[in-house]
């Protein structure tokens, strides 16, 4: 038998039929079944039967987050585990010696332990005679008569004291058998609604569109009731994530067309002919001049991103905690054989828009960064757990620009 079936089952026990749950997975009490996603038609009467500590699900990955294994048989051992849950929660009364827990209609409660009387057993056999009571005492003689004639008869003595009551007879024999009691309930399933399946005062279950029929009445099932619930609500918006990294600087534009030709000027009138000049020697070479002073420095250029200039790093037991230089880029972090530590250096003005990189490998310990903003951020090999970040300086302090989890 798969849990889902016998979560129902439990339920129909009860007469119970909760109403589906609002969460992305199915929740528990303080936790979720992370393989039971909320629009499961089953998530319902798992919640319900969690929320009364009938299933305690199968794996508890951390105070949040459980597994319930849906899918997984369920032994006779289990099915006895949950049978005691579901009766310490349906009959948390403790009845005194000689009472039971009896259902009086609206509520349990504790009555005597007295079965329905059976027919009359046969009469047991008579018992034996009593013992003959005593011979009572002799009356006193009369005074003597004077002789005549034949006296009559003396008056009898009063009759001697009852005697004492025979032992008990044996027991009569035991009544005959009582009728034999009402058959239980049966829950059936299929994939079209039922027709002539079942006895009165069976359920079914039609798992194609989860509808559940019952209990059948007369020989009619009657109309199916829908075991998955309205869409919930839509949730909140969520925060805006962090800025992305700065693009990489485009291409450089295509060089514009060349520009049409201006209109051509009138031409000036002629001026007159000069008179030729005369030759005048050549003039002796110049000395040197002297030597300009310096230009002043240009402004400071914007910082070069250090993407695919930067050397990778390897921190391991040999180098951990590890300061990260100006020269770095990318350090993978393997946590094979104990825990690590990367610190990053101070995010000055110099270190704007500078960006780092740190990733874990390995497994079984964690890997620390240190001057990140808010506090270390631990890399860790958990479930749902940071595996790696890229950071960037904004002057002040290492802001977090993109994150990956296990």
């Amino acid at each position: 038998m798969r849990k889902y079936l016998l979560a129902v089952m439990l339920l129909l026990g009860l007469g119970a039929l909760p109403t589906a749950a609002q969460a992305q997975f199915c929740p528990g009490p303080g936790f979720v079944f992370i393989d039971v996603p909320d629009t499961d038609p089953f998530c319902p009467v798992i919640t319900w039967i969690a929320d009364r500590g009938i299933t305690l699900g199968c794996n508890v990955i951390d105070g949040g987050h459980r597994m319930f294994c849906p899918n997984d048989s369920v032994s006779r051992s289990q099915t006895a585990a949950f049978l005691n849950r579901l009766g310490d929660f349906m009959f948390p009364q403790s009845c005194a010696t000689g009472s039971v827990m009896r259902w009086d209609g609206s509520a349990w409660a504790c009555a005597i332990a007295v079965g329905p009387a059976g027919p009359p057993g046969p009469a047991g056999a008579v018992g034996a005679t009593g013992a003959t009571g005593a011979t009572g005492a002799t009356g006193a003689a009369g005074p003597q008569g004077a002789t005549g004639p034949q006296g009559l008869q003396g008056i009898a003595g009063p009759p001697g004291a009852t005697g004492a009551t025979g032992a008990p007879g044996a027991a009569g024999a035991a009544g005959a058998q009582g009728p034999a009691g009402v058959d239980g309930r049966s829950v059936l399933n299929g994939i079209v609604p039922p027709t002539t399946e079942g006895v009165d005062g069976d359920f079914f279950v039609n798992t194609a569109t989860s509808t559940i029929y019952g209990p059948k009445a007369s020989g009619a099932w009657g109309s199916g009731t829908a075991l998955i619930g309205p869409a919930g609500a839509t949730g909140a918006t969520g925060a805006t994530g962090p800025a992305g990294a700065p693009g990489a600087p485009g291409a450089p534009g295509t060089p514009g067309a060349p520009g049409a030709p201006g209109v051509t000027g009138a031409t000036g009138p002629q001026g007159p002919q000069g008179i030729p000049g005369i030759q005048g020697p050549v003039g002796a070479t110049g000395p040197v001049g002297a030597q300009g002073s310096t230009g002043t420095t240009g402004p400071q250029g914007p910082a070069g991103s250090a993407i695919g200039l930067a050397p990778t790093v390897v921190v391991n037991g040999a180098n951990s905690p590890y300061n990260v230089s100006a020269t770095n880029f990318t350090m993978f972090c393997n946590v094979t054989g104990g825990n690590r530590t990367v610190n990053l250096p101070a995010a000055a003005a110099g270190n704007i828009g500078r960006t780092y990189a740190v990733r874990r490998t390995g497994t079984g310990n964690t890997c620390t960064v240190t001057g990140v903003s808010g506090g270390s951020v631990v890399l860790d090999t958990g479930f749902a757990e940071r595996r790696a970040i890229m950071v960037q300086s904004d002057g002040t302090t290492w802001q977090i620009i993109a994150e990956a989890y296990n």
